[in-house]
């Protein structure tokens, strides 16, 4: 299954797009905003995107964004990975690759249920202005978390709250973090930055590479602050997988050469959610969708970016 070039939106519903009980999936290029409107009282999660009971899903440049509960405390998380072993299926390797959560009022990422789920991968990506940035309740969850750029939360960075410890985070910018920034998490290689984290790098995002949320500049301290002399921090700039490619197919993980920005058919997605009435805020009362994304951190977008050709014109990065 592939869902390619998608947008969701709207109130009403507990996820936005659940993939459940299911085997090898694709979300490409996939954008969701959760308006909520559930209004049972039985506490049921909701979530932008619920990664369910399933196997073999790859999530490739997720954006979710947008989202926040109010006095709704079952909004879960933006990206959501419950582990129940409902219909007899525990959740394995589920992996999400250079996604963008931003201006979430709950979890970016939250791992969560009574079966463990295993071999979950969350790579350059990043979660910012959240309530907390990565969550995992429940049993002992595990996976790699690696190449994040996660900040500006209110209540946590990344925390297995069940003490588990089965996650590592490596290479990645945890910046101007909340609550609990690190807990039961194996970690190194990583910058921490207001506050700053035991045994990691402690150098100020600002004036060290971080001006924009979709990369880290070359040839800045960032760029080479990780083990051996590599990048910490996500770089979100090319489009995952070949258009059209199934999982396993040859390509379906492959990054490609072509530019993920501007971000593909924006202005029909910001006409189809900014039309409701009352609805000016977040990426709606920016020009577009992709200005929204790269000009979050207070800096005015490159000009190559809506250049002819895009960053990735002649070829070279």
């Amino acid at each position: 299954m592939l869902l390619e070039d998608v947008y969701a939106w709207g109130p009403g519903g507990r996820y936005n797009i659940i993939v459940y009980n299911a085997d090898r999936v694709i979300l490409r290029r996939v954008l969701v905003r959760h308006d909520f409107g559930w209004t049972d009282t039985a506490g049921d999660p909701q979530a932008n995107v619920s990664l369910y009971d399933s196997t073999n899903v790859l999530a490739q440049n997720l954006i979710l964004l947008d989202s926040h509960p109010g006095q709704d405390d079952y909004y879960e998380a933006a990206l959501y990975h419950p582990s129940n072993r409902t219909t007899g299926v525990t959740s394995n390797n589920i992996q999400t690759v250079g996604a963008i959560i931003v201006n979430i009022g709950s979890n970016g990422i939250g791992f969560d249920g009574s079966e463990a789920s295993t071999a979950n991968l969350v790579a350059d990506s990043v979660i910012w202005n959240t309530r907390f940035a990565l969550s995992s309740n429940g049993d002992a969850h595990a996976g790699v978390l690696t190449r994040l750029t996660a900040g500006q939360t209110d209540d946590g960075g990344v925390n297995d709250w069940n003490g588990g410890g089965n996650f590592s985070l490596g290479r990645s910018i945890l910046w101007s973090i909340g609550g609990s920034n690190l807990s039961q998490i194996t970690h190194s290689g990583n910058v921490c930055f207001n506050p700053t984290c035991s045994g990691e790098t402690a150098l100020n995002p600002a004036n060290s590479g971080l001006l924009y949320l979709p990369r880290i500049e070359a040839g800045s301290a960032l760029a080479s602050a990780g083990p051996g002399g590599t990048r910490v921090g996500a770089q979100v700039l090319q489009r995952l997988g070949v258009s059209g490619t199934l999982y396993g197919e040859s390509g379906f993980d492959a990054t490609t050469t072509e530019p993920l920005w501007p971000w593909p058919n924006e202005a029909a997605i910001k006409t189809a959610l900014c039309q409701q009435a009352g609805v000016s805020t977040g990426f709606c009362a920016a020009p577009t969708l992709t200005r929204y994304i790269w000009e979050m951190l207070g800096q005015s977008i490159p000009p190559e970016i809506y250049a002819p050709g895009g960053l990735f014109g002649n070829g070279f990065e």
